[in-house]
């Protein structure tokens, strides 16, 4: 601990880390974190950390390659129809950076005996990425270059009557990200005597996720879309366990 009290309840520890990383395709990137815990009282302690995260993109991102059909709307003519969409890798990619943010609380009752074992948390956490990652797919490459987003019309082609006859829906490193929410946890262990010759351990763990933003922005000036709700994006995720050894 950088500090303790003369009791040995309250107590402040820090965790600080640093690294320095050098692609031969990007560059060097730098990467840290700092972190502090406090505990306040007996049994209930708070957390922070703030961290620069990077992520090299792998080998698939960049060159593996695929291919295959979609079927768009296309806003000029308003017609729709099947087109051929290759897929996969692109070489220029740059590594993802992001901005982490946490900061939650933990609590262990110590007021009975028969509650202990007993944990809660919670943590609310916010992610914010730069040049992340991902493909945007075939009908957004050109809903968003018709709207203005005229970065991805280079990957649009057409042919000489002016219809759309591939479009590249290639891996990017798209403008921004940002997700935020908060998790919680309760966790109880005891140990029973279902069996007085045997030494037995109960354990109860409910996890829960509250997703409050995912937003993704093709390229500076795009529209920042958010998909918390849909199917990929559940807006709350919840997990139960019961383990017994």
């Amino acid at each position: 601990p950088i500090w303790e009290a003369s009791n040995g309840v309250q107590r402040f520890d820090t965790t600080v880390a640093y690294r320095s990383s050098d692609y031969s395709l990007t560059g060097r990137v730098e990467s840290w974190k700092i972190g502090g815990e406090f505990q306040l009282l007996d049994g209930l302690r708070l957390r922070t950390t703030k961290s620069r995260d990077v992520r090299e993109p792998t080998f698939g991102e960049r060159f593996e390659a695929g291919g295959g059909g979609a079927t768009i709307i296309d806003p000029v003519g308003n017609r729709s129809y099947t087109i051929t969409a290759n897929t996969g890798g692109n070489p220029n990619l740059l590594p993802e950076i992001a901005d982490t943010i946490t900061a939650g609380i933990v609590w262990e009752p110590t007021f009975a005996s028969w509650i202990d074992g007993f944990q809660v948390s919670a943590d609310w956490y916010e992610i914010d990425v730069r040049d992340r990652v991902g493909s945007l797919g075939a009908q957004r490459i050109v809903d968003d270059c018709f709207a203005g987003t005229t970065e991805l019309c280079q990957y649009i082609f057409r042919d000489n009557t002016g219809q759309i006859g591939r479009v590249l829906n290639v891996n990017l490193n798209v403008a921004a990200a940002l997700t935020s929410g908060v998790d919680l946890e309760m966790r109880y262990d005891m140990e029973p005597d279902f069996f007085s010759s045997q030494n037995e351990q109960l354990s109860f763990r409910v996890f829960a996720g509250y997703l409050g933003e995912n937003s993704v922005q093709a390229t500076p000036g795009a529209i920042n879309r958010d998909d918390v709700g849909s199917l990929q994006s559940p807006e709350w995720t919840t997990t139960a366990t019961v383990r017994y050894n």
